[in-house]
């Protein structure tokens, strides 16, 4: 009896060894641990994700990429929100803070595109695609808004309505939304008269990098 219980045990430990070049199950390290690179005037720097998640429950990040025209415009809108949003001062603690994140091999290209334009945001860059990687980002541009578990809480592709105002206001109510924990606003609907301008429909670049 004792012998055929010290085989049972054996044969146990024997299937418990991972086999040679048997893939492990390994959990993915918390959004917050995640480290980018800061891009500023004056250089660069590093900036982990917990240190602003450390201040505030969710982070809304735009994923753009300098080589995309539709990143590029919707950049535009999404800069003149960050702008009014500046400006009013009254109001300013009611807005969620903003990380534009550039998905581009080249930190050149990220400079020229930033290059003239007043950001109120923090601009990163995502060297190695780790942040897009985890979050399973596809398409340039896009907007996520994501807790520091890495849960995207919502999730915008594209340029989408293909108008720099409308698209504007969208991202002005996103920004309130999100920061008074209010319900998030939907994906905006294109009405007719955007349609017949000529402006064409939202869209965006694949894949990203």
């Amino acid at each position: 009896m004792m012998r055929q219980f010290v085989l049972a045990v054996s044969a146990l430990l024997l299937c418990s060894l991972p086999l040679k070049g048997q893939n492990r199950l390994t959990i993915p390290a918390p959004l917050d641990e995640l480290v980018l690179t800061v891009v500023a005037p004056d250089g660069e720097s590093s900036v982990a994700l917990r240190e602003i998640f450390a201040k505030h429950r969710q982070v809304i990040l735009d994923f753009v990429s300098a080589r995309c025209p539709y990143s590029l415009r919707q950049l535009e809108s999404v800069r003149k929100a960050l702008n009014a949003r500046s400006d009013d001062k009254a109001n300013e603690k009611n807005f969620a803070p903003v990380l534009i994140v550039f998905v581009d091999k080249s930190l050149t290209k990220i400079r020229q595109a930033i290059r003239g334009k007043r950001l109120t945001a923090q601009v990163v860059w995502d060297k190695g695609g780790k942040l897009s990687d985890r979050l399973k980002v596809k398409t340039t541009p896009t907007v996520a808004v994501v807790d520091r578990s890495g849960r995207q809480v919502a999730v915008y592709e594209g340029f989408f309505p293909p108008d720099s105002n409308e698209y504007g206001k969208f991202f002005a109510r996103l920004l309130k939304a999100v920061k008074q924990g209010s319900p998030l606003p939907p994906r905006p609907i294109q009405v007719p008269a955007l349609v017949s301008s000529g402006s064409g429909s939202g869209s965006g670049c694949a894949p990203v990098g």
